[in-house]
């Protein structure tokens, strides 16, 4: 099992091996949220009215 330390230090690797907090990063990270909004609210204008989301303990 890792202690906190090594979690710690694998997590820092990790995060400084992504670029996490770089610009780069950064810019990547707003494109892929600025996809993830258009896919939502293309969705949500053609998603089909239907009541599979609804309560169906009639």
């Amino acid at each position: 099992m890792l202690s906190l330390e090594d979690m710690a230090a694998l997590t820092a690797a990790e995060g400084k091996s992504l670029g996490v907090n770089s610009p780069e990063f950064t810019r990547r990270h707003n494109e892929i949220m600025a996809m993830a909004d258009d896919m939502q609210s293309r969705y949500k204008k053609n998603a089909p009215t239907s009541t599979a989301n609804t309560d169906r303990s009639e």
